[in-house]
């Protein structure tokens, strides 16, 4: 896996070879007094969130993923938001699966069931092996 593009310092697009696999790894956010990165998925991103889905469309990637490893808060918006990139992908003939939500993330995509729609990965070679061979 090679890092493929750097967006602003705030998306890293990665390539599995010539698989046209491309990860949104979100960076966004505000910064704490220990510099930890705090990433919140609701109104204020979800736009934002979108746009980088379109990108990753128009970079020619086939099959997404989105890693929510920083990301410690989601709202009702940010759910919407991973049901429209879902729908705008599956559209377009793309494939898109989640990877490694972690503490009240986690706990709120299992409690409304998300993974009955979207694929949730809490490995990233799984996830990879998944979209390889779907």
């Amino acid at each position: 896996m090679t890092v493929k593009n750097n967006i602003n310092n705030e998306t890293v697009l990665q390539e599995e070879d010539s698989n046209h696999i491309g990860v949104i790894k979100l960076t966004f956010g505000r910064k704490e007094k220990e510099k930890k990165e705090i990433s919140e998925l609701d109104f204020e991103s979800s736009h934002y969130l979108l746009d980088k889905a379109k990108d990753v469309v128009r970079r020619g990637y086939s099959k997404v993923i989105l890693d929510l490893q920083n990301v410690t808060y989601i709202d009702s918006e940010g759910i919407w938001t991973l049901y429209e990139m879902h729908a705008n992908l599956k559209k377009l003939s793309c494939s898109f699966v989640l990877l490694n939500p972690k503490g009240d993330v986690r706990r709120m995509l299992n409690s409304i069931k998300v993974s009955m729609k979207i694929k949730v990965f809490y490995d990233e070679k799984k996830a990879f092996n998944f979209l390889l061979e779907n």
